[in-house]
């Protein structure tokens, strides 16, 4: 198994352990713990034979996000789980589900509707992502300066497109279309990426974990974007100044760049989803546009962030059709184009209490993570040495 997956268990196995401190664990006599990537049946089996005088409490950590087919409001993963809950007879339970902010409240409301005496309840992070563990190195190395490298600034936006979804080839067709990627800070990726490691679990293996690079896997696109998909082919492209350093949360050479166009995993989903690409952007000292789902920025801001209403036009954020979230996101990124780069300098000067604001709120978590983290690591230690 990859480092990058050792990190998940890493991270995951960190916030039960937070649980079991928390005033919701006391009120349970049997406490689980299971991973919606790596559970087995095996580990159900053994929940369902475990009798206890009180509810049993599951804590049910799930770092990707979920597939939800056309118009379902749960998820492929939430029905497989609850399908095996009721083939091993795991009833009376309380499932605590980590999400940042309001992910997964609308199957929550319809999966808390059963007759199995089932609660899925919100636990609540701070910390975006897995991802997250990769900016903790940079703790160590003084990285609250609060100076904006404008000097650096060369390129008008930086976008980067790595494993495939939709909609970061559709935007990467896009930058194609108008001429847009050679001039920026742009990487657009042809390859596909499996990690077959990754595809243990009977809940995650519902579906296939590889898509084809040339399909169309998400939303029926009304006609101006399926014209772009038809017309526009894609080819590689990596500017000189990206380094190969992927899952990161944070690029030397982003400061080069002035805005962050930050493509998230998912586009077309019920809840916004964030990983260690939202972590690169909050650390960048940049203003940041989100190729996200629909609340994306709202859910940030409900959290402390700020965004940049300020100089781009945030209107894309409240569309709930993809497709015209899609089409606002081009124009916003075409009108950014247009900008003589002394205005984007200007824009990120505009934004410095913003975007500072957001790495020093960042960097905070990080080290209350990191504290936590290794406090968790030495009584591990000492419990293993008695």
């Amino acid at each position: 198994m990859n480092k990058t997956y050792i990190d998940i268990l890493m991270y995951s196995d960190h916030r039960y352990r937070n649980f079991l401190n928390s005033e919701q664990a006391k009120c349970y006599e049997d406490i689980f713990h299971i991973s919606c990537e790596y559970v087995t049946e095996k580990d159900l089996a053994e929940i369902g034979r475990k009798h206890s005088t009180v509810k049993k409490c599951i804590f049910f950590s799930n770092d990707e996000p979920h597939w939800y087919d056309k118009g379902a409001s749960v998820s492929l993963q939430f029905n497989k789980f609850m399908e095996l809950c009721r083939q091993h007879q795991i009833f009376n339970v309380d499932f605590y589900v980590p999400c940042f902010s309001d992910m997964h409240r609308d199957a929550f409301k319809i999966m808390n509707n059963n007759y199995f005496n089932w609660n899925f309840i919100t636990y609540d992070v701070d910390l975006i992502s897995f991802g997250d563990n990769s900016a903790v190195s940079l703790l160590d190395k003084n990285f609250d300066r609060d100076d904006l490298q404008l000097e650096q600034i060369k390129y008008k936006f930086l976008h980067m497109n790595r494993t495939h979804r939709m909609h970061r080839q559709l935007f990467s067709k896009f930058l194609i279309q108008k001429n847009m990627f050679a001039e920026n800070c742009v990487a657009i990726n042809l390859e596909n990426n499996l990690n077959a490691d990754v595809q243990t679990s009977p809940i995650e293996n519902v579906y296939p974990g590889c898509i084809n690079v040339d399909q169309n896997d998400d939303w029926p696109m009304n006609k101006s974007l399926a014209e772009l998909w038809r017309d526009t082919k894609l080819s590689q492209h990596s500017n000189p100044d990206i380094d190969q350093l992927y899952w990161q949360s944070h690029y030397d050479f982003i400061e080069k760049a002035g805005f962050y166009i930050v493509s998230e995993t998912v586009f077309h989903h019920p809840y916004p989803h964030f990983t260690e690409k939202m972590t690169s952007a909050l650390l960048s000292g940049r203003p940041f546009i989100v190729i996200g789902p629909s609340g994306s920025l709202r859910t940030l801001k409900s959290k402390g962030y700020k965004t940049f209403d300020n100089v781009v036009d945030e209107s894309y954020d409240g569309i709930t059709d993809p497709s015209s979230r899609m089409e606002v996101i081009f124009k916003i990124v075409e009108e950014l184009n247009n900008r003589p780069l002394d205005q984007i300098k200007q824009n990120v000067s505009q934004s410095r209490d913003r975007v500072m604001h957001n790495r020093r709120l960042t960097l905070d978590r990080l080290k209350r993570f990191k504290k936590s983290f290794n406090q968790d690591q030495e009584e591990s230690k000492h419990v293993s040495n008695k």
